[in-house]
């Protein structure tokens, strides 16, 4: 009876540790992925940031084609919206911030595969100030992917949520030509 409550207890501290070791690993592929997604961005490569995005595997070459391409112009229009991104710093715990989202996918597939993780960074947008950049990740092929990355302004800021509304709005017609 020792044994199995001993066994049980040291494979418990594994798991423990397997897991809490993975933490600091995990958040560095963020960053990396993160440093990649401004880098990209700022170039304006936005066909190279399609390559950041997880895509469903069971979406055809046409489906794939054209998700690609409504990320590539969404964000080649948040970067005329909130131009360049600097100074960017991790925040745990942001303020409420009102936001524009981009993400592969659709809300059926993401409501199948509703796991991920997110960070959060405090930045400055070239045109719009001070605001938020959010990543959220995906682990769903074997690899972390983007899933979907939100561009935001502080809710106390002047204005923010007409801002938001306006590029919200830009979006919408863009979509629909």
């Amino acid at each position: 009876m020792k044994s199995n409550v001993f066994r049980a207890g040291l494979i418990f501290s594994l798991i423990v540790l397997l897991f809490s070791s993975n933490a600091p690993a995990q958040e560095e592929i963020f960053k990396e992925k993160t440093g990649r997604f401004v880098d990209l961005y700022n170039k304006k490569d936005f066909d190279g940031l399609t390559g950041l995005f997880h895509f469903p595997k069971e979406n055809t070459e046409a489906e794939r084609k054209a998700d690609k391409e409504a990320i590539r112009k969404t964000l080649a229009m948040y970067f005329d919206e909130f131009g360049k991104i600097t100074g960017f710093e991790k925040r745990e715990n942001p303020p409420f911030y009102y936001f524009v989202t981009i993400a592969g996918a659709d809300i059926a597939y993401w409501q199948k595969h509703p796991e991920g993780d997110k960070i959060t960074y405090q930045v400055k947008f070239a045109r719009q100030g001070d605001g938020y950049l959010e990543l959220v990740f995906s682990y769903i092929l074997r690899e972390w992917e983007i899933r979907q990355v939100n561009f935001g302004l502080p809710a106390d800021g002047p204005r923010s949520e007409k801002k938001i509304s306006a590029i919200f709005q830009k979006w919408q017609k863009l979509m629909a030509q």
